[in-house]
C-alpha cells in the first residue's frame, strides 16, 4: 500500500514538473519573441551629386589648398596623412572657419586645424581672408583593381557643418592652390591637383521635422597619383619573365634529356607560386583579382602548356626514331615562338590599357 501511494506521488510530481517546464519554455519563447521583434526601417542613404545651380542669396566662400607633404599611404586601412595650408576668402559678417569641417578626417586625436591669424585678415578689396594650417589622417577608399599599375587619388572633402547649400557655396581657388616642390611620395608619381564641387544630400532631417534642407556644399580637393612603373617592370615583371624564359629552355633541350625537361617547368611553376605570394604580400587582401593576378594566371597557363608538351614529347620521342625526334624538336621550336608572341601581345595590351 505504501509503495503504491509513493508511486502515485512520484507520478503526480513528474507530471507537475513537466507541465511547469512546458509553461516556462512557452513564457521564455514569448518573452524572447517580444524582445527580438524587429521593425523595418526605411533606408536613408546620403548622396553626392554635382551642383545644379547656385542660389543667388548664398554666400560664396573661396577655398584654397597648398600641400606641403603627403605620407603614410596605407591601402590596408584606406587612409593617408597630409600636411598643408587651407585658406578661406569671403565677403560677409560671418566666419566660415567657425563651422568648417573636413568630412573625411579620421583619428581626431592626431588631427589639427590651426588658424594662422586669430581674426580674419581684411583685404584691399574688402574681402576677408582666414588662413589655416591643417595636418592629419584622412580616409580614402583605394581601388586596387589595376595593381601594380593603379592610379589613386588622395582627397580632402571640405564641408560646412552648420550652413546648408542655400546659405554657403564653396568654390575652389584654382589660381593659387597647388603643392610644394618638396612634396614627394616614395613609390608614387604625382600627376595633378584637382578640385570638384559637390552637393551632399543626407536624405535625413536628423530628427528635426522642421529642417528645411539637408543639402550642404562640398568642395573636394584631389591629389592624383600613380604607382611608379619601375616597381612593375623591375620588381614584379622582370623576375616573372626570367622564370618563363627558363621554362622555355626545356623545349630547347633534346628529347633524350627527359628528366631535365620535365623538371624545368615543374620548378618554374613552384617559383611562380612563390613570386605571386610575395607580390600579394605588398597589398591587403581583396575579394577580387587584381591586374597582377591575371598576369600570373597567364604565366601559369604558359608553364602548364610547356609541362604538358614535355610530357607528351616524352611519350612520342624515341632515340632510335630520328624522324619522330625531328618532328618533336620542330614542334617545340614552334611552341616557343607562339608562347613568346603571346607574351609580347599580352605585354602590349597591358602597356596600352594600363600605362
Amino acid at each position: 500500500m505504501v509503495r503504491s501511494t509513493f508511486r502515485r506521488v512520484l507520478t503526480v510530481a513528474a507530471f507537475a514538473l513537466t507541465l511547469g517546464a512546458l509553461a516556462f519554455s512557452f513564457m521564455s519563447a514569448s518573452s524572447e519573441s517580444s524582445l527580438t521583434s524587429t521593425k523595418e526601417i526605411k533606408p536613408s542613404t546620403g548622396t553626392y551629386s554635382a551642383p545644379s545651380g547656385t542660389n543667388k542669396d548664398a554666400e560664396v566662400v573661396t577655398v584654397g589648398l597648398y600641400g606641403l607633404s603627403a605620407y603614410g599611404i596605407d591601402t590596408a586601412t584606406n587612409t593617408f596623412k597630409l600636411k598643408g595650408y587651407l585658406w578661406l576668402r569671403w565677403n560677409g559678417d560671418f566666419n566660415p572657419a567657425d563651422t568648417l569641417e573636413i568630412a573625411n578626417a579620421v583619428d581626431e586625436s592626431s588631427f589639427s586645424i590651426t588658424r594662422e591669424t586669430k581674426e580674419p585678415m581684411e583685404l584691399a578689396n574688402g574681402d576677408l581672408l582666414q588662413p589655416l594650417r591643417v595636418e592629419g589622417q584622412f580616409f580614402q577608399p583605394f581601388n586596387l583593381g589595376n595593381f601594380p599599375l593603379d592610379r589613386q587619388e588622395l582627397s580632402i572633402s571640405i564641408e560646412d557643418n552648420y550652413y546648408d547649400a542655400d546659405s554657403i557655396v564653396y568654390v575652389a581657388d584654382t589660381e593659387d592652390s597647388g603643392i610644394d616642390d618638396l612634396l614627394k611620395i616614395p613609390g608614387w608619381n604625382i600627376q595633378s591637383l584637382t578640385s570638384k564641387p559637390l552637393v551632399h544630400n543626407y536624405n535625413s532631417n536628423f530628427g528635426d521635422p522642421d529642417a528645411p534642407n539637408t543639402e550642404f556644399s562640398v568642395l573636394k580637393f584631389e591629389l592624383n597619383i600613380e604607382r611608379s612603373h619601375n616597381f612593375f617592370w623591375g620588381k614584379l615583371l622582370f623576375p616573372l619573365l626570367l622564370v618563363l624564359i627558363t621554362n622555355w629552355f626545356a623545349l630547347i633541350l633534346k628529347p633524350r634529356f627527359a628528366e631535365i625537361r620535365t623538371a624545368m617547368p615543374a620548378t618554374a611553376l613552384l617559383t611562380t607560386v612563390f613570386l605571386q605570394q610575395t607580390t600579394n604580400a605588398a597589398i591587403p587582401e581583396v575579394s577580387t583579382a587584381v591586374l597582377m593576378d591575371y598576369i600570373y594566371l597567364f604565366a601559369y597557363a604558359l608553364i602548364v602548356l610547356t609541362f604538358a608538351q614535355v610530357v607528351w614529347d616524352n611519350h612520342r620521342a624515341k632515340e632510335d626514331d630520328h624522324q619522330v625526334t625531328a618532328k618533336v624538336q620542330n614542334f617545340d621550336r614552334l611552341s616557343i615562338a607562339i608562347q613568346f608572341a603571346a607574351t609580347c601581345v599580352g605585354l602590349l595590351f597591358v602597356v596600352i590599357n594600363f600605362m
